[in-house]
């Protein structure tokens, strides 16, 4: 290319780059690895669980329980929808059954062949169910009308009611973690000793929100979400459970404007994945329960794609939006921490190496802390990723840029903070 056409170009991209941007699906650190179209929407009260070989099992409200293969991640396929006639809100995997939560109360289906489930038993509680956990041979419903039900699972095809907890009422949520079950039913967090598993003894109760919702577990913390603060915005609450007779919270994570009933979350023991809605899916780094920190996330463009329930697993995660079954990796490695020494000018450095073919690194280093936004771009100036968009603290930052899914030839990043903007050219060789 000669250096006037060079010249040319560079003026042409740098115009482009002023001129008010198409919206763009916002991401940070997640990749979109495959999904598949769906013909029916599942409503938004529903539970997901993965297998562990490669099946994700969805409660899907008014559709059924639909089964997914994601055994290829970059090409799930579903495999089976089976209708038990009720509304679904949830569902947990053992061996081979799936025990569903719904408007009723609980179904066992026999899942030895993910491609042709077959229901087993219905157990009828007369009330609507909308969590559910299992332990050992027992199931625990949190249920509208008794709060929480426990049921007898030890012969699958007679399911039954071991008690009724039904002094109080409102049960949306519960998770076992170690001798103790965690009950979400508002505004309360209650917590049973189950030293006799099908007799759960009560021994605390902590209002963590206004409104919790949703429960999930790691180690000494849950993490509920639902209104953080009524009537501020939603979000997840941490909460410290290494003494269960006094539940602590410790931090929250606030997301605006989402829907309440799609806010969930759960957590594959070093992060915690946020199910938000129209705001997209979040993946905190909860390492400082204190102080929650989002590390990633995947915002749609389009209101069909709002997340309304997910699940992880084998590095992935596995979400359903309105007419689609979506798989998303994120990568840690995406953003590292600044170093200790902090620099005196905005800078992006040239990218290395550069061309590149399996990927390459952005740096850059930030004066003083603030809003920043590292963008590639094609030679139309079109956005083709968004590798960061937050707020970060003044040092030496780094982003990796794969480039996957996009074709050899010339890109752009392009850093902006504080009204500046940097742009360094990049060559992909494929």
């Amino acid at each position: 290319m000669s250096g006037k056409r060079r010249v040319v170009l560079i003026i042409a991209v740098l115009l482009l780059l002023l001129l008010p941007q198409a919206r763009a699906d916002d991401i940070l650190n997640v990749e979109l690895v495959g999904t598949q179209p769906m013909s029916d929407a599942p409503g938004k009260l529903l539970g997901m669980a993965y297998d562990g070989n490669g099946v994700v099992y969805i409660a899907a409200d008014c559709v059924g329980l639909i089964v997914m293969d994601v055994s290829d991640p970059e090409w799930p396929q579903e495999l089976a929808v089976l209708d038990l006639d009720y509304d679904l809100t949830d569902v947990c995997v053992c061996d081979n059954y799936a025990f569903v939560a719904h408007e009723c109360g609980l179904s066992v289906v026999d899942i030895t062949n993910p491609a042709n489930p077959d229901l087993l038993s219905t157990l009828d509680i007369q009330s609507e169910s909308f969590g559910l956990c299992l332990c050992g041979e027992y199931g625990y419903l949190a249920n509208e009308d008794y709060g929480l039900t426990v049921v007898n699972l030890d012969e699958p095809e007679y399911p039954g009611v071991e008690v009724h907890l039904d002094d109080w009422v409102g049960g949306t949520d519960a998770q076992v973690v170690g001798d103790y079950l965690y009950v979400v039913a508002s505004p309360y967090l209650r917590v049973f000793d189950l030293t006799m598993p099908n007799m759960p003894d009560w021994v605390a109760d902590a209002i963590a929100m206004i409104w919790p919702q949703h429960i999930c577990a790691n180690g000494d913390m849950v993490y509920l979400t639902g209104h953080v603060q009524y009537p501020y915005p939603d979000g997840m609450v941490t909460v410290d459970i290494s003494n269960p007779s006094a539940p602590l919270q410790r931090g929250t994570y606030e997301v605006d404007d989402i829907t309440f009933d799609n806010i969930m979350a759960d957590t594959d023991g070093e992060y915690v994945y946020l199910s938000a809605g129209q705001n997209g899916m979040h993946v905190l780094d909860v390492s400082d329960p204190d102080s929650p920190e989002a590390v990633g996330w995947y915002i749609h463009d389009d209101d069909n794609w709002q997340f309304f329930g997910l699940t992880v697993g084998d590095g992935y995660i596995y979400a359903w939006h309105d007419y689609n079954f979506a798989v998303y990796h994120f990568s840690s490695a995406g953003v590292e921490e600044p170093d200790t020494g902090l620099p005196v000018t905005f800078t992006l450095a040239p990218v290395y190496p550069n061309p590149f073919n399996a990927g390459c690194r952005l740096s850059f280093a930030l004066p003083t802390p603030g809003p920043v936004t590292l963008r590639v771009v094609d030679l139309h100036g079109r956005e083709v990723q968004r590798l960061i968009h937050r707020t970060l603290p003044a040092g030496t930052h780094a982003s990796a840029f794969t480039g996957a899914g996009l074709a050899s030839g010339t890109y752009y990043a392009v850093l902006t903070t504080g009204g500046e903007s940097i742009v360094r050219p990049m060559t992909l060789l494929k």
